[in-house]
């Protein structure tokens, strides 16, 4: 596991998919965490896929809403391409379902419709462009 990108502390890692990993990381100059974004190697030397993950991160840094998270940086250091955006603490849904805790309906329905209503009010600037994602990229970055 990387321990350092750029100016980023590595903390843990959240998740991995096709795509890349997610690290919790930290900002050191600013002492705030931070989840990390990466590309692996071999989709980053794809030229369109690199093009489409900086553009979800412009697409997603134009967008303001409390249902949204926000977007500080994107870079590249040691040939690794990374988002570097709000962390936020919670549980994985995929760890509740996988717990076969119960989701009652209204917690279920929260837990759905929070994140949606973020995905459907992008600002002017940002729905030509986020229009060329698919929309969970804006939506839910760490959903890879």
């Amino acid at each position: 596991m990387l321990t350092k990108l750029g100016k980023y502390q590595i903390k843990s890692e959240l998740g991995s998919g096709a795509m890349g990993v997610v690290y919790k990381a930290e900002d050191p100059r600013l002492g705030r965490p931070v989840a990390l974004k990466t590309m692996s190697a071999n989709v980053a030397g794809n030229p369109e896929l690199l093009k489409r993950f900086y553009r979800e991160a412009q697409s997603a840094g134009q967008l303001r809403h409390p249902n949204i998270v926000t977007i500080y940086d994107i870079d590249e250091a040691d040939g690794v391409p990374f988002i570097a955006m709000e962390f936020l603490e919670g549980e994985d849904v995929d760890k509740i379902i996988s717990a076969r805790k119960d989701l009652t309906s209204s917690r279920s329905s929260t837990s759905s419709s929070r994140p949606a209503r973020g995905c459907t009010t992008p600002t002017s600037t940002a729905s030509s462009t986020a229009t060329s994602s698919p929309p969970t990229s804006s939506c839910s970055p760490t959903a890879w």
